[in-house]
């Protein structure tokens, strides 16, 4: 990463394996976890936990009121709704984590003014706890316009990954 870069404050909305393990890794690499919210609150307070004790909100605007930089790592067939429900705002970034959709699953945070990326784990996992052993290393697909797409490059870099555009 470099020097003078500034790490984002990150915020999760949905708390399963990817998100828990994306979120416990990269508070490991230094990046402060902010708010998490989830459907289910065990989930959300497991994903706190292993992120270094972040706060537990009850919705996605909470999250979104609390961090510039979040992850949607709900299911697939999620990410438009909750995208869709959420007050974004000029400056704020959102990325999904799913191999399955491109960044236009993301329409709704961009036309309120926010930027939009995917940081997709070319990797399964069988659990959350084989999730965060294979998550380093890993190769990362990547979508999104600088200088988002940037920053993404230095999370798959402080995860000690490789990525692909």
């Amino acid at each position: 990463m470099a020097q003078d870069s500034i790490r984002p404050t990150l915020g999760f909305i949905g708390a399963g394996t990817t998100g828990t393990a994306l979120a416990a890794r990269l508070a490991g690499c230094g990046y402060s976890v902010a708010a998490v919210s989830s459907r289910t609150p065990a989930s959300a307070q497991r994903l706190a936990d292993g992120a270094g004790g972040c706060l537990v909100v009850g919705g996605a605007q909470e999250v979104a009121d609390a961090a510039g930089f979040v992850f949607i790592t709900t299911p697939d067939d999620a990410i438009s709704k909750v995208a869709g429900r959420v007050r974004w705002h000029g400056g704020q970034s959102v990325v999904h984590c799913s191999g399955a959709h491109s960044v236009d699953v993301l329409d709704a945070p961009r036309r309120q003014g926010a930027v939009a990326g995917c940081f997709h784990p070319l990797q399964t996992f069988a659990g959350i706890d084989r999730a965060i052993e294979l998550l380093p290393r890993s190769t990362f697909a990547l979508e999104a316009e600088e200088p988002l797409l940037s920053v993404l490059k230095e999370m798959a870099a402080a995860l000690e990954g490789e990525w692909v555009v």
